[in-house]
């Protein structure tokens, strides 16, 4: 196994992935990690083996986006969790982080992955959220909501009954039925109508989203809105909800693609606090 010179390192862990990037004493890029989340495991046993098996030195610093991780409590037993993974850890949302990397003091940024939250400051230290309740309570619009009301529209079918039953019962449940949803997206794209139905409610949804944000924040003027995350990815798909938002306040959002991911924010912010 090759030694890296790791010193500082950024983590992104979202519902389905865990991002790393290591940087080097000068800030340079040393490495790019992606690994499954597993079910099962805790998220410190996935990182702990990400870092082993890749061979990082000591680590500096740490920053961790954490996806579903908002209160102090929880960033403190985060942190704790984590301490044995470099001298200082710092953790963070993983769309606090997303807001952070794109260099805004206001502004939304909707993230729509195999979950789906906005989140948004107006300038002033005030923020909101809305959304970002997990597969059970929300994540409406999300990869995963679109996977299951896919399913949900077959069940009559007894093939696809028994596929819903395996599906339900297995430990990534969630990130299977999200992995549908380019399926879903691409039939809609040929024509399907009710794939087509599905995404339009999705991006619906994930507009309502921006635009919940947007009201708590009750700032005056035009705002920045970036989308990230796996859905996003898709143009037409990302073009839906930006039409979708035009619709209800035209020429009121400023629509920007995310500057950077979001494991390399965090490596370079993690380099910056080195002194």
């Amino acid at each position: 196994m090759r030694k890296r010179n790791v010193r500082y390192a950024g983590v992104d862990i979202g519902g389905t992935w865990i991002r790393i990037v290591g940087l080097d004493d000068r800030g340079r890029r040393v490495c790019s990690i992606r690994c499954p989340s597993t079910r099962g495991r805790s998220v410190e046993e996935d990182l702990k083996e990400a870092i082993h098996r890749h061979g990082f030195g000591p680590v500096r610093t740490m920053v961790v986006g954490a996806r579903g991780t908002w209160t102090s409590a929880e960033k403190r037993g985060c942190r704790s969790a984590w301490s044995g993974l470099a001298r200082k850890v710092i953790v963070l949302s993983d769309v606090e982080l997303l807001f952070e990397s794109q260099g805004w003091t206001r502004g939304i940024v909707l993230v729509a992955g195999t979950g789906s939250i906005a989140y948004g400051r107006d300038g002033t230290g005030t923020w909101a959220r809305s959304g970002g309740w997990g597969p059970v309570f929300g994540d409406e619009g999300s990869a995963f909501w679109i996977g299951r009301e896919y399913i949900r529209q077959r069940l009559a079918s007894p093939s696809d009954y028994q596929r819903g039953r395996r599906l339900s019962s297995q430990y990534d449940t969630v990130r299977k039925i999200a992995a549908l949803a380019p399926v879903v997206i691409r039939r809609a794209s040929r024509g399907d109508r009710s794939c087509a139905r599905i995404v339009r409610e999705a991006q619906e949804h994930l507009a309502d989203l921006v635009a919940g944000v947007e009201e708590d924040l009750k700032r005056e003027g035009r705002i920045h809105v970036a989308m990230a995350g796996g859905l996003m990815g898709n143009v037409a798909f990302r073009e839906g909800v930006r039409r979708r938002l035009n619709l209800r306040a035209k020429n009121k959002f400023v629509f920007e693609t995310s500057k950077t991911d979001a494991a390399l924010a965090a490596a370079r912010m993690a380099f910056s606090l080195k002194n």
